[in-house]
């Protein structure tokens, strides 16, 4: 039994080093949903000079503004999962994007019986003033 466990961590050990590629191999593209010199922009550049100076692979920051965020992140999400595309986002797009497919839930009536619809007042204001509470 402990001959099978010990070929097969060896199998792993030599094997492994197969599996592992250099990354990044090709240029890397760096998402920002706002304007070029702003805070995500400014995170955005660092963290690529910094990834360009360890991996010796460029990092290209691209802005994408408009929609409040959502036209980057969809250009993201719709990015081949390779690794290669990455997002400095906001934590308010990332939390309000996915609610946004779903349709709206149907208004909730307020009474037993009632169709969550106002109505009309029938009767007119009673002061001059046009409010209906008397002075």
């Amino acid at each position: 039994m402990k001959g099978i466990l010990a070929a097969a961590v060896a199998a792993l050990m030599v094997a492994a080093p197969g599996y592992a590629q250099d990354y990044p191999n090709k240029p890397v593209r760096i998402i920002v949903p706002t304007a070029p010199g702003g805070m995500a922009d400014i995170v955005g550049r660092t963290f690529g000079q910094k990834l360009t100076e360890k991996t010796k692979q460029p990092a290209v920051v691209d802005n994408r503004t408009g929609a409040g965020g959502i036209l980057a992140a969809e250009l993201v999400a719709m990015a081949p999962p390779d690794g290669y595309t990455l997002y400095i986002g906001f934590h308010a797009t990332n939390s309000i994007l996915p609610t946004l497919d779903r349709p709206p839930r149907p208004r909730r009536p307020s009474s037993p019986g009632s169709t969550g619809r106002r109505r009309r007042r029938s009767t007119p204001p009673t002061c001059a003033s046009g409010s209906s509470r008397a002075a």
